[in-house]
């Protein structure tokens, strides 16, 4: 999606403009010296430019992060451990990396490579599992704290809303079925023809399935974050399905194919198991 089209993306800043002192950088970025300071210290920023004994001259690089890193304390209220870890992901992405979207794709890839011990997998894992049983209308944020043997305040120390553990929810489970998809077909030599690649997704979905049908349709319904949020987690997954997939078509047609025909192929097993 073209920058003109993007939905609910935050603006990226303008172009290279040079070297800043600590008040320009205050000024600039809104955050204040003594936690330009700690970034620094705890590695979040890379290290200034010495002009003296006692001056230290700043560039865009680190303006750019730390207008990330504030958007993502104050949008997602990411933990600075979690920051730092997508954070040079993000920024390499240039003005994409201000795309809320983005932040939910590169949530939901570490959370779902992340220990299982982790608050905000554990958190992902419950809500998935929730989400996938019931409908979003169904499950309350307590239902998905208790599954997650935690207490109701603390999801929202990590997620916003409802709708942002759903989002976070899909996104996992986008990533850890290609994760598990490149897992099984590591040996394979060459990448698979589109209905034996199906073949391989059809129960990496499995009952998941329904939680993504869920997120395509509120999108198809125009519900508020819907649209945005289903085409960067489906239209990612598009793309990387294509890209794993051989055949003539563009990757994002082939992803599309192929996800098409594992949709069907997971729906027709689950009826199975039921009758």
């Amino acid at each position: 999606m073209s920058p003109r089209h993007r939905s609910g993306a935050d603006k990226a800043p303008g172009p290279p403009s040079g070297r800043y002192r600590i008040s320009e950088l205050v000024a600039l970025s809104g955050v204040p010296p003594a936690t330009i300071h700690h970034y620094r210290r705890v590695g979040l920023l890379p290290s200034a430019q010495v002009a003296s004994s006692n001056r230290f001259l700043y560039d865009d690089t680190h303006l750019q992060a730390l207008r990330l890193i504030k958007l993502l304390r104050q949008r997602r209220r990411l933990p600075l451990d979690v920051i730092a870890e997508i954070l040079p992901g993000l920024l390499s992405g240039g003005e994409e990396a201000f795309r809320p979207e983005m932040w939910d794709t590169a949530i939901g890839r570490l959370e779902a490579t992340s220990s299982p011990e982790r608050p905000a997998a554990r958190l992902l894992a419950a809500a998935a599992e929730a989400f996938t049983r019931q409908p979003y209308s169904e499950v309350g944020v307590g239902d998905v704290s208790t599954a997650a043997g935690m207490a109701k305040g603390t999801v929202y120390r990590h997620f916003s809303s409802k709708a942002e553990l759903f989002f976070g929810a899909a996104a996992a489970v986008v990533a850890d079925v290609l994760d598990r998809y490149d897992a099984q077909t590591a040996d394979s030599g060459a990448p698979l023809a589109a209905e034996k690649a199906a073949e391989v997704l059809a129960p990496l979905f499995g009952e998941r399935l329904a939680l993504l049908l869920e997120l395509v349709t509120g999108a198809l319904q125009g519900r508020a974050g819907y649209p945005a949020r289903a085409q960067a987690v489906m239209g990612r997954l598009a793309v990387e399905v294509g890209q794993r997939v051989s055949g003539p078509e563009d990757p994002v047609e082939r992803g599309t194919r192929t996800l098409v025909l594992a949709a069907v192929q997971a729906v027709r097993g689950v009826l199975e198991l039921e009758g």
